[in-house]
């Protein structure tokens, strides 16, 4: 408190001894509430950008520094400033630790959120994480689903029965037939704008993604134009078509979007 009220003072007596935004950020890092504080009363924007337009808060979710990121909100700070190289939330951020207290913390001072934090929590094996993204979101049933299909294949059977009698449900089939030649039309090669490109065959009536991972990816079909894995919602690859043909596909993994293109004319087809 006597430092606080010290850099006020000094500041509003002689300008040039304001604080800084380093001042803040510093602080932030060393989790020194006092110097948080003193920042702050020194004229420092609650909100005020660092490198890649992360905040104070940000930074303080990030390290689990609960009263800091207490302090921060209380003067106004924003839950859901994202930054611009991961595209993360302070919540983003607490979440992947995990730090819980934090999550809560967030959450209850309006963070917004989606599917990938009760995702989060299963991947982070931690009950009282995933009890406390149920209580506090409205997970949608496939966010549910995607939960109860990783906690599964992790052999997680606790985190599986918590989530079931929370109302989550396995996939539906993605058992829907496609005729021999409207399967073979999706085969072939698609670029993303980063020039990530994904190739499709079609392998004993299955359409097939060779390079998705470190093994070949088999999909299902949910209907004539969307695809995914067997036992998980997401992500689904869902094909557009021009003139009735393929002309390129979204993935969607529920929180983004990426869009692919065809890259070639003709699709390989379908070895005797």
């Amino acid at each position: 408190m006597k430092t606080a009220a010290l850099v006020a003072l000094l500041a509003f007596a002689d300008p040039a001894l304001a604080a800084t935004p380093d001042d803040l950020l510093d602080a932030v890092r060393r989790g020194d509430l006092a110097g948080v504080r003193a920042a702050l009363d020194g004229g420092v924007a609650v909100d005020v950008p660092f490198r890649y337009e992360r905040t104070a808060l940000s930074f303080a979710a990030d390290r689990g520094h609960l009263e800091i990121a207490r302090l921060l909100l209380d003067r106004g700070a924003d839950p859901n400033k994202k930054d611009t190289f991961y595209g993360a939330t302070p919540i983003d951020l607490a979440g992947d630790k995990p730090h819980v207290a934090m999550v809560r913390l967030l959450l209850e001072r309006g963070a917004r959120t989606d599917g990938q934090l009760l995702e989060t929590a299963v991947d982070k094996a931690d009950p009282e994480f995933v009890a406390l993204v149920l209580e506090k979101t409205k997970p949608s049933a496939d966010d549910l689903a995607v939960a109860l299909a990783a906690a599964r294949e992790a052999k997680n059977e606790t985190l599986a029965e918590q989530l079931t009698k929370a109302g989550a449900r396995p996939p539906k089939p993605a058992d829907f037939v496609l005729d021999a030649a409207t399967l073979g039309s999706y085969a072939g090669a698609y670029r993303n704008e980063g020039g990530r490109e994904l190739l499709f065959e079609v392998r004993e009536g299955k359409l097939v993604c060779t390079n998705w991972g470190p093994q070949p990816t088999v999909l299902g079909a949910e209907d004539a134009v969307t695809f995914r894995e067997p036992a998980r919602p997401r992500p689904r690859l869902v094909f557009s078509l021009t003139e009735g043909k393929p002309s390129g596909f979204v993935i969607d993994f529920g929180n983004r979007q990426v869009s692919y293109r065809r890259a070639t004319e003709e699709a390989p087809k379908e070895k005797p």
